[in-house]
Parts: structure tokens; sequence; C-alpha cells
């Protein structure tokens, strides 16, 4: 017999495995048994040969069974032609350039967003500018820009915010003052 025939016995002996026993791998386990048997002696035409002789024929209902298995593997395969949307999480057909849940696209880059799994800080950083003014504001900035950067920003603009406000009490205080050190001049 030529190798092609060997190979075509031996993709025979793969379905018969496949169908009669329970492995999660029926190519492992004849690969396996054909290992063992070659390595007492035999060459790897005979063990095969052997072995497809021992198994026979598959039955009709056998094969029934191996028509549903490849039907089910089939449309294992046609599920795995589907991608997961990154925005959304949904499955979506490979060829699809625009998610149909969430018209996220496909052919733009994409930058997963990674702030559900960094920290965020604290409220209380926004009591530091309120206190510090400017210099508060900026410490914040500074500490916080790496974890969130809308609360770093939102912090800076307290702090100009809280400096203006300053400077304005400061001025009423110190005109009042003024003017009430003019009266009694």
């Amino acid at each position: 017999m030529s190798s092609v025939d060997i190979d075509e016995i031996y993709e025979k002996l793969l379905k018969i495995y496949e169908v009669r026993y329970n492995y999660a791998n029926p190519r492992m386990m004849l690969y396996y048994q054909i290992n063992q048997l070659v390595r007492e002696g035999r060459t790897r035409e005979e063990v095969i040969k052997t072995l497809y002789e021992e198994e026979g024929e598959l039955t009709s209902e056998e094969e029934k069974k191996l028509e549903e298995s490849t039907r089910r593997k089939k449309g294992e395969e046609a599920i795995k032609k589907t991608k997961q949307c990154p925005q959304c999480g949904k499955e979506v057909l490979i060829g699809f350039k625009l998610c149909p849940h969430c018209d996220f696209d496909w052919t733009l880059p994409y930058r997963p967003s990674y702030t559900s799994y960094v920290k965020k800080p604290t409220s209380l950083w926004y009591l530091v500018p309120l206190l510090l003014g400017l210099i508060g504001g900026a410490l914040g900035y500074i500490a916080v820009k790496d974890e969130d950067k809308e609360m770093a920003e939102t912090l800076l603009v307290i702090g100009i915010v809280m400096s203006f406000i300053d400077i304005l009490v400061i001025w009423a205080i110190y005109s009042y003052y003024l003017s009430m050190l003019s009266r009694l001049l």
C-alpha cells in the first residue's frame, strides 16, 4: 500500500476514535497509541492497519453521530468568525467596519480607556485649591494628573478662581480699612 492509502486509513481511524471514544483530543490519543506500538518494533503503516482492522468500519449510527459532530464544529467555526467589540463588548462579524450595536469604527486605531482599571483620586483633593488657591491648584494638578486628567484640570481652574477671589477679598478688606483710616484722619 502507498503512503496515500495509509493516510486515508489514518483519517478513517481518527474519525472512529472521535466517534467511539470520549477523548478530549482523539488525534493526540491515536498518536500516542501508534507511537507506543512503533516502539515495540513495528512500522507505522503496520500499526495503523492493525488498529483499523481491530476497530472495524463505522456503523450507520456512528456515521450520523460523526456528521452531527462535524456540523456542530462548523457552527463553532462560524461563531469564531466574529470579534468582540472593544467598546460595547458584543460579538460582531469580522467583515463589519462599524459595530451595529454602538457604531464603533473598526477602521480607526483603538486606544482602550483604562479609567475603569485606574483607582480614582479622592474628592478631598478639591479642598486643597479651596484653601491654598493657586498654589493648592498647582499641587493638586501635579498630584492627580496621572490618575485623572479631568480632575487635575478642574483642580487647577479652582485654584486660579480661588486666587482671584482671594485677591478681591483682600482688596475689599484693604479698601475698607483704608477708607476707615482716611475718615479718622
